[in-house]
């Protein structure tokens, strides 16, 4: 019998394939949303830090210069949060759209892999069927070569060959 061969083998190695690029987009899109999520909370923890030393300074020294700059730090800061914000909501919608990209490559490439273990079982049990019959037209033959001097010999779907066997009260 020939080996195992799964007819729709190249539509796996392409499902595979598949995953393995759905993989590496998630990857890349997660790795873009926390270096994204990452940037905002440096944004936010130097704009608690300019507020921070906006209140040490006290009121009683104000210098109008300083208050102006830091309300344009603020500003600035606060105008940066916002766009960062917007980045991270972008990505993160990005990352959750790579996500079902990546379950659905891996559900149709297991769907195929199922249906090649099917298939791999199918062939087993054709290959013991097959040995089951060989074996038993072997018995066969031994059976009636034996017991009615005759042999029945078929290789391979050739045509049955009947050999006649001496028959043992003859040979005396």
């Amino acid at each position: 019998m020939k080996s195992f061969e799964f007819p729709l083998q190249t539509a796996l190695k392409v499902r595979k394939r598949n995953q393995d690029l759905a993989h590496r987009k998630f990857a890349a899109a997660q790795g873009q949303y926390h270096a994204a999520e990452n940037q905002l909370r440096h944004y936010q923890r130097l704009l608690g830090l300019a507020e921070q030393t906006a209140q040490a300074a006290g009121r009683d020294d104000v210098d109008v210069m300083a208050l102006l700059d830091y309300d344009a730090y603020r500003r600035r800061m606060a105008q940066l949060i916002d766009e960062q914000a917007e980045r991270c909501r972008q990505l993160r919608e990005a990352v959750s759209q790579a996500r079902r990209g990546l379950m659905e490559a891996c559900r149709e490439r297991q769907t195929l892999q199922r249906l090649r273990e099917n298939h791999y079982q199918e062939y087993l049990r054709e290959l013991a069927g097959t040995e089951t019959r060989t074996l038993d037209e072997a018995g066969t033959m031994a059976y009636n070569s034996r017991y009615n001097g005759l042999a029945a010999v078929s290789i391979a779907g050739a045509p049955l060959l009947e050999l006649k066997a001496p028959d043992p009260l003859e040979a005396s």
